[in-house]
């Protein structure tokens, strides 16, 4: 299953080549005191890149955009760097608001029992998300949901443990930290929104997985879910990217992004 976002901000720079565009996107977020900006690098392939290219997309232009998150990590000047890049499947122009949510949406297996502090206010849930490319090679991202208050509590009495398989929303963000060998490092962090369990039926060529929702016993979180989803994937773009949209029991929404087609990387 790729890992899906979905993200608004502002075009800082674009860079054209034969086979591609790159830009980097600006993001608001926090509030007042706690407001700050991060910095996702995006590339668009084939038929998108030429339609941003032909759009007149430019520095200042404001997207939305539903695309794939890939892992990039490298040091650099004796700065770390754990952070993602996207790989944009489809864009609109938007008005932007600050305090963005930068929805992250994906489905995998459980790596290890949640790791929460001693008090249990704030823990880590480990995802690995396996994708099957074109050629037939699957690959394996892992992802790190920070969990805090009441969802720790919430995802103990549903039985989240090793091996389990999850359907998670998250919120994406950029942290700077000082690690234990000096260095400077910058990583990016998603909190816990909303989860579901799931069973894998058949994993096709695209990364998309049918799935099925065990239970519908979290009707707040997949409230969570379904308002962010619906406000952040209106017009073309949803009716573009939502593959099923399906009632649970507690009349929750579940919502699967498809985002067909690999890369050439």
């Amino acid at each position: 299953m790729k890992i899906n976002i979905l993200i608004k901000g502002v075009v800082c720079d674009l860079t054209t080549s034969e086979n591609y565009v790159s830009f980097t996107l600006i993001v608001n977020k926090g509030y007042r005191d706690n407001s700050h900006t991060i910095y996702i690098k995006c590339f668009a392939f084939k038929g998108v890149g030429e339609s941003i290219v032909n759009a007149d997309v430019q520095k200042g232009s404001r997207l939305s955009i539903v695309g794939e998150l890939k892992n990039n990590h490298y040091e650099k000047d004796n700065v770390v760097y754990n952070c993602n890049t996207l790989i944009v499947h489809t864009w609109e122009f938007c008005p932007i608001v600050n305090n963005q949510t930068i929805i992250v949406d994906c489905i995998g297996n459980v790596v290890a029992d949640i790791n929460t502090n001693t008090n249990r206010t704030a823990g880590v849930l480990s995802l690995a998300c396996n994708h099957t490319t074109s050629t037939g090679n699957v690959l394996c991202n892992f992802l790190n949901f920070k969990v805090f208050g009441d969802m720790i509590n919430r995802l103990a009495k549903a039985g989240v443990n090793k091996g389990k398989a999850l359907h998670l929303v998250g919120d994406l963000d950029r942290k700077t930290y000082i690690g234990k060998d000096n260095k400077k490092h910058i990583i990016d962090e998603i909190v816990l929104l909303s989860f579901d369990f799931v069973t894998f039926t058949k994993d096709d060529v695209s990364g998309a997985k049918e799935v099925q929702t065990e239970t519908a016993t979290l009707s707040e979180p997949r409230k969570v879910d379904s308002r962010i989803m619906k406000q952040t994937t209106s017009g073309k773009t949803k009716n573009a990217f939502i593959k099923n949209e399906s009632k649970s029991k507690n009349n929750g929404t579940y919502i699967h992004l498809d985002m067909s087609g690999d890369l050439p990387f």
